[in-house]
Order: structure tokens, then sequence, then C-alpha cells
């Protein structure tokens, strides 16, 4: 309730102080070309992120077989994980707005020297990545785990350097 009077008054402060936003009837009619164009740029994102909501769930199911122990593995270690892959995500939506305003200014030229530098900055992060995660993991591990055993350590140790072989990979596929 308090979302839906939010959202009402920030739109009758939107219509009255901003005329150049206020909506007019041409405003919903569709247009064939605009639709297409916004489908061809976000639809790859789109089956980006699905494939890997996708695997992750398959990989969970496969993942509950092997017992408790391993369970308690993968969950710590694809914590840390996350917060050693966030940068690269954060990158990739960052670059994707970048390349946006810049296609809509029709900057081209600019949009190719961003992604270039955001590439490299996406190398880097994903070599300091993985390198933290293959020589501290087991220490990282330890944060998201009270009493964690050895085997639990090693199980998430195998994860992540697994894992860490392919950080440039998703650096890129991040942009």
């Amino acid at each position: 309730t308090a979302q839906l009077i939010s959202g009402v008054l920030c739109l009758i402060y939107m219509i009255t102080r901003f005329p150049v936003l206020r909506m007019h009837r041409e405003d919903w009619r569709m247009d064939r070309a605009f639709v297409r164009e916004h489908l061809r740029m976000g639809l790859p994102m789109a089956f980006q992120f699905s494939i890997t909501a996708i695997g992750v769930m398959v990989l969970q199911g496969a993942l509950n077989r092997f017992g408790s122990t391993v369970v308690a593995a993968y969950t710590a270690a694809s914590r840390v994980e996350m917060i050693f892959t966030q940068p690269m995500l954060t990158l990739g939506v960052t670059a994707a707005t970048y390349t946006a305003q810049n296609l809509g200014a029709q900057k081209y030229a600019r949009i190719r020297e961003g992604l270039h530098r955001s590439a490299l900055l996406a190398v880097c992060i994903a070599l300091f990545s993985g390198t933290a995660v293959t020589l501290l993991g087991r220490f990282f591990v330890r944060l998201f785990i009270d009493e964690p055993t050895e085997e639990i350590l090693s199980y998430a140790q195998t994860y992540l350097n697994l894992i860490a072989v392919f950080f440039i990979a998703l650096a890129m596929l991040c942009m």
C-alpha cells in the first residue's frame, strides 16, 4: 500500500513539475522498429541470465545427491565465488549502460574504446579474483561456516580451483 501511494505521489509530482515527461496518446502506440531494436539488444542478455540460472538449478540438483558435506562445501564456496565475480557482473551491466548511452548519441568510436577498456579491466579483475580464490579460498570459506571440517574445506577449495580457471571467460561473457 505504501509503495502504491508513493508511486501515485511521484507520478503526480512528475506530471506537475516536468511537462516534458507528460504522457500523450501517441506515446502509447507501438513502434515495431523500436520494439525490434530493443529485443535485438535485450534478448541476448536475457538468454545469458536464463542459461546461468538454469545451470545453477541443475548443479544444485546434482549436488544434493552427494550429501550434506558436499552441499555445505558448495554453498560456502559459491558465496565466495559470488563475492569475487560480482565486480565482473557489475562491470558488464555498466558497460551495457555505457554502450546504450553512446549508441543513442551515435558515438560509435567511444563505444569501441569503452568496451576495449572495460574488457581489459574485466580481465584484470578476473586474474585478481582467480588468484585470490585459489590462494585464499579456504580462508574465505571459513567466513561462511562456523566449524568447517577438513573435508568441507577440501571440497570447497576444489570447487574454487575449478571455477577460477573460467573467470576470464566469465569476464568476457559479461562484456
